[in-house]
């Protein structure tokens, strides 16, 4: 559990003013790729780690294709494990910004 003391609509406040940061992640293996054209390019992802919000554990993930040199998704995730829920905050899909 991770949300055993925090109070969930704060910390889902505090969430929504966060920005994806400019630092590298640990790369994790997801196994992810996208279809180019005829060729399959393979994403190397990452994952970052946040400090927690009212007790709620908060991680981001992204992937990089390094034929294309893009960053093709971003976003950070947090999760109340006490009503095992979770929000998601998407920064980039299929290389494409969000605007908020």
């Amino acid at each position: 559990m991770f949300n055993i003391y925090g109070n969930w609509e704060k910390a889902k406040q505090e969430f929504d003013g966060l920005t994806f940061p400019d630092r590298e992640g640990v790369e994790i293996d997801k196994g992810e790729f996208y279809r180019a054209g005829r060729n399959i390019n393979l994403l190397k992802s990452y994952e970052l780690y946040f400090k927690p919000i009212e007790g709620c554990k908060v991680v981001g993930y992204y992937n990089y294709c390094e034929v294309s040199k893009d960053v093709r998704n971003r976003k950070i995730i947090i999760y109340n494990g006490e009503k095992n829920t979770c929000v998601v905050k998407v920064f980039t899909k299929h290389k494409e910004d969000i605007i908020f």
